[in-house]
């Protein structure tokens, strides 16, 4: 479980810490890193996936709620690359 909550807090909550730093600055641009576990679950890294799916939900309430001041707030996701670790992919 510490394994998850740390997961959970890298990835998803520091998202919320740095949304209320922006909001005091007058222009600014947030750009996440998204994942295609958005797309697709993964039966051996449960953490990671719901980490990054929360990410784009985020990143869409953001876009929505900084609107007002002008923000963007963006994520990209990234295909995969063929190497050892994803050939079973």
């Amino acid at each position: 479980m510490a394994e998850c909550d740390r997961v959970i807090n890298v990835k998803l909550t520091s998202m919320f810490r740095v949304g209320r730093v922006m909001i005091s600055l007058e222009h600014w641009k947030i750009i996440n890193v998204a994942s295609l576990q958005n797309f697709v679950g993964s039966i051996t890294i449960p953490a990671y996936t719901a980490s990054k799916g929360g990410v784009v939900q985020i990143m869409r309430a953001m876009t929505n709620e900084r609107a007002r001041w002008h923000a963007n707030v963006n994520a990209l996701t990234q295909g995969y690359i063929l190497t050892d670790l994803t050939r079973t992919l």
